[in-house]
């Protein structure tokens, strides 16, 4: 008895000997398997275990031994959701499929239509207009009996008219604009003194006048079409003079003459929409500035001023060219 259980202890090592070198299709870990602390063990084609540490006296049992490590966590950051900012009334005409400056410059037919649009959005919604005019001296002066006539009217005399800069702002947009404004202008004239009442005479005393008119402007426009449109104006004015001569010395109180007087003021205008006529002009005025229209002005003033300290009065009308810029 004691041989055969001498045989079978022999036998069950020699089994154990035999077949550790196929533990590992067992299912079994053995130690020179593991490289490194983690590994992964696919146990058929469809299962795997990763990251698990496996426990060699108890075949695929899972264990941790490291069990006071705090186990990480892994998680898919929150999306923020970036704020695109709003685009302005301006970016959003100039980016809505619209022809880039001259990147099309020879095919006149899709910039024209592009620029149109853009045009027609824009051409009645101006904030404020600026304004340059160029108006002859032609209105009448009369008092001091007729010095005035013969100095600036005479031989020699020049009266080289007003150039007029005005600012509007827009009370309302429609058919029927309103707008209030300022306006500042400058007027030169010069001419050989005369002192005698009847004779014309070479007296070699040089005058120059600076005559300086101001005026608070109320007013309205009529715009029948985005090509042309009426604009009318008046107010309150008022005109400063400012005369010198130079056959006096400097320190002569005489050799300077200032006065001012009040009184009012009408002008009106026929206004040619050049960004309309052109409208590769207003695409380029407006992309590179808030211009929304430039108009081309045949004008026309008259105006009363009756109050200077000399006895003077300067009354009348004139006819003139000027430009108007108007922006957004």
């Amino acid at each position: 008895m004691r041989l055969s259980g001498v045989k079978k202890q022999i036998l069950s090592i020699l089994f154990f000997v035999c077949t550790a070198p196929l533990a590992s299709d067992f299912g079994v870990a053995m130690p020179d398997q593991l490289k490194g602390e983690d590994a992964t063990y696919k146990f058929s084609e469809n299962e795997s275990i990763k990251d698990s540490r496996i426990d060699l006296n108890m075949g695929d049992r899972e264990f941790n031994p490291k069990e006071n490590e705090d186990e990480k966590i892994f998680a898919i950051p929150e999306t923020v959701e970036e704020k695109v900012p709003v685009p302005s009334e301006k970016n959003k005409l100039l980016g809505a499929g619209n022809a880039t400056p001259f990147v099309n410059e020879k095919r006149d037919s899709i910039i024209s239509f592009t620029n149109k649009k853009i045009h027609q959005e824009i051409y009645n919604k101006s904030d404020s207009a600026l304004s340059l005019s160029y108006l002859p001296d032609d209105y009448s002066v009369s008092g001091r009996g007729g010095a005035f006539d013969r100095t600036y009217n005479g031989p020699g005399g020049r009266r080289g008219g007003f150039v007029h800069f005005t600012y509007d702002s827009y009370l309302s947009h429609w058919w029927l604009n309103t707008f209030y404004g300022f306006g500042l202008g400058l007027g030169f004239s010069s001419g050989e003194g005369q002192f005698s009442d009847s004779v014309v005479e070479q007296t070699g005393t040089n005058f120059q006048l600076f005559s300086i008119p101001v005026d608070l402007r109320l007013g309205f426009e009529i715009v029948p079409s985005r090509y042309f449109k009426l604009h009318l104006a008046g107010g309150p004015s008022a005109m400063g003079l400012y005369q010198s001569r130079d056959d006096l010395p400097r320190e002569d109180d005489d050799r300077y003459k200032r006065q001012i007087s009040y009184g009012y003021f009408a002008q009106a205008k026929f206004q040619i929409n050049l960004s309309a006529l052109f409208s590769s002009l207003a695409f380029r005025t407006y992309s590179r500035s808030d211009m929304s229209n430039m108009f081309l002005n045949i004008e026309a003033r008259t105006h009363t001023y009756e109050n200077f300290q000399d006895d003077i009065s300067i009354t009348g009308s004139t006819f003139g060219l000027g430009l108007t810029f108007e922006y957004l």
